[in-house]
């Protein structure tokens, strides 16, 4: 074989080589561009989420607040305040459950910090559903227990506040 030869084929070869080399180099690199993409996007989606949950807890919150400020002035309420009441309670426990159940698959920790203040909510509504008379219409309605519900509901306004603050803090304010 003839030097041009062996020079020409030593030259494909590393060609070839060098063409490998950064179809690799640019599949790696864009493999990390996916990556971060998919990391960003994760963490987009998880903000919305917790969003949505912490929003239906502060509106279910508002609910019971609206709803027990009412009663003591009426000592029982109307047929009318309570169906407007257990429809908009249903509708957002509905909505919280469903956002807790996304935040759980996709943050188990950001899941775990809300679910006290989750299950306080659905506690304080058992508790004023019972107090005032929805679950058992028999039962002796008073304005003193409903006006405490009523005050345990603002403070747990306060702290799902202070919660949805800290956890949009600790996961940056980007996204």
């Amino acid at each position: 074989m003839s030097g041009d030869v062996l020079s020409i084929l030593a030259s494909a070869v590393a060609g070839v080589i060098g063409v490998l080399v950064g179809a690799f180099s640019q599949r790696s690199l864009e493999l990390k561009r996916w990556k971060l993409s998919r990391q960003d996007e994760l963490h987009r989606e998880i903000r919305n989420i917790t969003g949505d949950l912490t929003g239906g807890v502060a509106e279910f919150i508002h609910i019971m607040l609206w709803y027990t400020y009412f009663v003591p002035e009426t000592g029982r309420p109307s047929d009318e305040l309570i169906r407007q009441y257990k429809d908009e309670s249903h509708r957002l426990i509905g909505r919280m459950v469903g956002a807790r159940v996304r935040l759980a698959a996709l943050d188990v920790a950001t899941h775990e910090r809300l679910r006290p203040l989750i299950d306080k909510a659905l506690s304080i509504s058992e508790r004023i559903d019972e107090a005032t008379g929805i679950t058992d219409p028999a039962v002796r309605i008073s304005p003193e227990r409903i006006e405490a519900l009523n005050e345990e509901a603002r403070k747990l306004m306060d702290e799902v506040n202070e919660a949805s603050k800290a956890l949009f803090v600790s996961h940056g304010s980007g996204a």
